[in-house]
């Protein structure tokens, strides 16, 4: 079976209490993992990029994050409707308000503020850009990385797909001597079982700002749905082209 992999040093994680240190491939044409390998699965997600997002197949998705702490709050969000590397739309968020846009409709590609779409004759640069910006799981949680605990609870099932289900926590250990410091860390990561992608996700975790001298309480909310629907999209309207 022929696989496309990318490879990608991984932070240390902890998986049923094991500490591993890994530098593993991300399978863009699927996952060829032993049987009931939970520990592996949970590994593999922590390297995915679009290729493994397409292994999923067509799917619609909502990735949120958001911070809060003595500056205030923010938020930002990316809902992506998947079709293939030929047929996507992705619409970014700030702080709940539409941002901007890209659409790609086979040959044709459309970019921009929601107001003033463009058309461009290459995809190549926002499949790029996409592929640099979607991942809000590990920007968001790069403070938690080596002490991340995932642990195995059970199987469900979510639209027809056997899906895993973990529990996050956060390890003991030594405090960073720069930078945030993380204090908890809580919530659940569904992951596909076939291909390691994150179904759900609800994760909430503290640090501590020693710039701010205060609190900063992050969150990550993810959601799939939709799996296996190709999508219906259409070129923008002509009022919102330029």
């Amino acid at each position: 079976m022929s696989q496309k992999t990318r490879m990608l040093s991984l932070p240390v994680l902890s998986l049923g209490g094991v500490w591993l240190g890994l530098s593993l491939g991300c399978f863009g044409q699927g996952l060829e993992l032993p049987a009931n390998d939970k520990e592996l699965l949970a590994q593999t997600s922590h390297t995915l990029t679009l290729e493994s997002l397409d292994a999923l197949g067509p799917h619609r998705a909502l990735i949120q994050a958001t911070r809060s702490d003595a500056v205030g709050e923010q938020s930002e969000a990316l809902e992506l409707i998947w079709g293939g590397w030929d047929t996507f739309q992705a619409t970014w968020a700030r702080n709940g308000t539409p941002t901007r846009r890209t659409l790609v409709l086979y040959d044709q590609v459309w970019a921009g503020k929601l107001s003033r779409m463009k058309e461009w004759p290459d995809s190549s640069l926002y499949i790029g850009e996409l592929g640099s910006s979607w991942d809000a799981y590990t920007r968001v949680l790069s403070p938690f990385a080596e002490r991340m605990v995932l642990d195995y609870t059970e199987t469900i099932e979510h639209e027809g797909r056997t899906a895993w289900v973990y529990q996050v926590s956060l390890a003991p250990g030594a405090d960073p001597k720069r930078g945030l410091v993380p204090k908890s860390l809580s919530g659940t990561v569904t992951l596909d079982q076939a291909t390691a992608v994150r179904l759900n996700t609800e994760i909430q975790g503290v640090l501590w700002d020693a710039q701010l001298d205060s609190e900063r309480l992050v969150t990550v909310n993810i959601s799939r749905s939709e799996i296996g629907v190709p999508p219906d999209l259409a070129p923008p309207a002509p009022s919102s082209q330029r």
